[in-house]
């Protein structure tokens, strides 16, 4: 996926215009089996903080964030965002009034409460809208390759639509039941989002058995999670915002922290993920 001339900030439920068809496809592009570089960066860092190190930083490479905004939206969270310089955005908690300029946006026909979307995809290149595989996952195609963001139940989510079950495993099989197989249908893939899940350590905003559900649906999409060994926010937990590609790329995965003079803008930080291309 190349960085093309960017667009005014578009928000549409519909498909705007196709990827151009010259567009590479990442799917031809495989590079080492590595895990993610652990980086910790704040959310006022410059750009050149939160480039790639200088021994990748001349590798062709796409970079892809995930957020949740917790339904906020102002100057500072663009701010935040439009200084890690990311390709495409996985969104999660939409502000019904998000307005990025140089993007374009894809966001959930469903709102998680208010107006406010579930998920959304936020691209400098044109975004192809698909109908969501799930109501609370956003799906669409640029250059070729498809992207997904999701919010996957939490522990203390009620059983009631858009989750189905009478416990917190229960739930999670279900939603990854309808997710999954829409996913195994899309190559090459990245998903992403608020999966309310640390893929390691202590387990505090899932379960331990939605847990393995979710890693054996990464193993089956054939994904890997970059951001499994990055850092929650509280002490001694791991990151539950994840962004997975494939597992035969290789990528470097960093926290960025959602605080600005002092202040949070989201309960979530902001988790950036550069891989290469090759």
């Amino acid at each position: 996926m190349r960085t093309r001339s960017t667009h005014g900030g578009r928000d549409s439920h519909h498909p705007p215009r196709r990827p151009h068809p010259d567009a590479r496809s990442l799917s031809s592009r495989v590079g080492a089996q590595e895990h993610a570089q652990i980086r910790v960066v704040t959310g006022e860092s410059s750009a050149r903080d939160a480039s790639l190190s200088a021994s990748s930083a001349t590798l062709p490479h796409v970079r892809v964030g995930t957020w949740n905004l917790a339904g906020r939206w102002s100057s500072d969270h663009r701010d935040l965002m439009t200084r890690q310089q990311c390709d495409v955005w996985l969104l999660t908690e939409v502000h019904p009034a998000l307005d990025f300029e140089g993007y374009e946006g894809h966001r959930t026909v469903e709102s998680i409460i208010g107006a406010r979307s579930w998920a959304g995809i936020w691209s400098r290149s044109a975004v192809l809208g698909l109908p969501d595989p799930h109501p609370a996952s956003c799906l669409a195609v640029v250059e070729g390759t498809t992207f997904c963001s999701s919010i996957l139940p939490w522990r203390s989510a009620r059983s009631e639509h858009p989750w189905v079950g009478g416990n917190h495993a229960a739930k999670t099989q279900s939603t990854l039941s309808d997710l999954v197989p829409r996913l195994a249908e899309h190559r090459p893939l990245v998903w992403g989002g608020d999966w309310n899940h640390s893929l390691e350590g202590p387990e505090r905003a899932g379960s331990m058995a939605g847990r393995r559900q979710l890693q054996e649906a990464l193993a089956g999409l054939g994904l890997r999670a970059e951001t499994a060994g990055l850092p929650h926010r509280l002490p001694g937990v791991r990151s539950i915002d994840h962004i997975a590609i494939d597992r035969r790329l290789q990528g470097e995965a960093r926290a960025v922290l959602a605080v600005c003079r002092e202040r949070r803008l989201s309960d979530h930080d902001a988790f950036v993920l550069d891989f290469e291309e090759r």
